[in-house]
């Protein structure tokens, strides 16, 4: 829904396909719009006093996967959906970036399964 909205926030030149209009939009809405230096990533959502990814939002990475969902302290922690650029989904909860319990996963063509992280 948000990528639909607004795009990803790059063009195919390494550079943002977000024009001044929706980078306004965006912070209208109470987004803030950070960039991770030498990474790569974007990220679009909620942030601490420090401007470190805290509440909702999306993590852009450099090579095209999309994590959205909460984060707290810069790090994925909560729940939240994983998408890789080929098409694959992920949904369960992180705890400071590492993936715990049950995740709902699906592939391009629709195959379904479940995976467990953490102790057995």
């Amino acid at each position: 829904a948000f990528t639909e909205r607004y795009g990803n926030g790059n063009d195919d030149l390494g550079g943002s396909d977000w024009d001044e209009g929706t980078s306004k939009a965006l912070r209208d809405a109470g987004f803030k719009i950070v960039r991770f230096g030498a990474l790569g990533m974007i990220y679009v959502g909620q942030v601490d006093a420090r401007n470190m990814p805290h509440g909702q939002g999306y993590m852009y990475q450099p090579n095209g996967d999309l994590h959205e969902g909460q984060f707290a302290n810069g790090r994925a922690h909560g729940e939240g959906t994983y998408l890789t650029r080929s098409g694959k989904e992920m949904k369960g909860t992180w705890d400071t970036n590492k993936r715990v319990g049950i995740f709902r996963c699906v592939c391009p063509k629709g195959v379904r399964w479940t995976e467990k992280y953490g102790p057995d």
